[in-house]
């Protein structure tokens, strides 16, 4: 069946290439060996019957690029190419930049300022709590902001202002990042 649907694209005229990601790999071969063996001989073979109509992109969060290695079998290996991206830690300034750019997306036009609810000082110091020990990830910005942006829902919905300080902010992010699951341990490089 998945063969036929890459024919299909393939045949299409338009396109000819599909292009699969499959995220969250890592759980694939933390499954018992028979299943994850399974799953590893359907990708060879889909992609064997495929591969000039395919791009297979497997997805995988483990921290440091060395360890996929590990986690997939040889012969997936031998056919990866290139055999990988990935995507470093944000710096202060991307990470500053990540959040203007949600912020953005989801702002009504109306908002009091570009930083709209919480303060630039408030951002700033959370991003800088956040990477000051090389970067960080996507996905804790994410955890962090998302709780503040919880914070300041309530506030503004029970007191019709926003009235965190600065360091009850780091405390919540503080918080927020001691709860998250230990897969996402190896990414929170605040301390």
């Amino acid at each position: 069946m998945l063969r036929g649907i890459v024919r299909l694209v393939a045949e299409a005229g338009r396109y000819r290439r599909l292009l699969v990601m499959i995220d969250e790999c890592q759980r694939v071969w933390e499954l018992k060996s028979t299943t994850s063996k399974n799953i590893d001989i359907g990708f060879q073979t889909w992609y064997d019957s495929s591969h000039k109509n395919l791009a297979l992109v497997l997805s995988f969060r483990c921290g440091y690029e060395k360890y996929v290695y590990h986690l997939i079998s040889q012969d997936l290996q031998v056919r990866a190419d290139p055999p990988n991206i990935s995507l470093p830690l944000l710096t202060r300034d991307n990470a500053t930049q990540f959040v203007q750019d949600l912020l953005d997306a989801f702002r009504s036009d109306c908002a009091p300022s570009p930083w709209f609810p919480f303060p630039e000082s408030m951002v700033n110091a959370v991003v800088d709590y956040m990477t000051k020990n090389g970067g960080v990830s996507p996905r804790l910005l994410m955890h962090a902001f998302n709780a503040l942006l919880d914070e300041a829902d309530y506030q503004i919905e029970t007191n019709s202002k926003f009235t965190l300080s600065i360091e009850e902010a780091i405390d919540l992010v503080k918080r927020v990042m001691e709860t998250l699951p230990e897969e996402d341990e190896e990414y929170s490089t605040a301390s």
